[in-house]
């Protein structure tokens, strides 16, 4: 059975390593697909959503086809945008017979600038602060909430597992 995962939360939430750590677990081929590294990456920090969004549903569309697990995980947050967004995104899963399964990872305010301050290209406390606060404004009531603040990486891959 394929599967549709989708991480959500503010930076420094674990949804990237966790992420890699599941692709490895799970017995299909696994795709991740971030739109942050086609925002910050591909995009240099061009605000063109619209565009990121068409590209990413694409890709969600062909790994799908390729009948690849795909694990979505980023910030995934706008004010307006997130549920039609998300929606176009499980209509996808839904095209394949993919299981879906969304996750909100939720970190304080503090502990995200912090692990922000560890990465290799940091966003800055106010940039960090407000996408913090564009990703908790914009939770989705079926997401299954995981508290990531004090759990290892493992300890949260295995909460994964246990709900899909």
């Amino acid at each position: 059975m394929l599967n549709l995962i989708i991480f959500r939360g503010p930076g420094g939430s674990g949804k990237s390593t966790v992420a890699k750590l599941l692709r490895d677990k799970l017995e299909n081929k696994t795709a991740i697909l971030c739109p942050d590294y086609f925002y910050w990456d591909v995009c240099g920090k061009d605000e063109n959503s619209e565009l990121v969004y068409e590209a990413l549903y694409r890709l969600v569309d062909l790994y799908l086809s390729k009948n690849y697990n795909v694990i979505l995980e980023g910030v995934l947050s706008s004010k307006i945008d997130t549920l039609p967004r998300i929606k176009k995104i499980i209509s996808l899963g839904n095209k394949y017979s993919a299981k879906t399964t969304q996750f909100y990872f939720e970190v304080p305010l503090k502990t995200s600038i912090q692990r922000d301050g560890k990465r290799k290209i940091k966003m800055g406390k106010e940039l960090a602060e407000e996408i913090y606060n564009k990703s908790i404004n914009s939770r989705l009531h079926n997401e299954i909430i995981i508290n990531t603040e004090n759990k290892k990486p493992v300890e949260v891959l295995n909460l994964v597992l246990s709900k899909i």
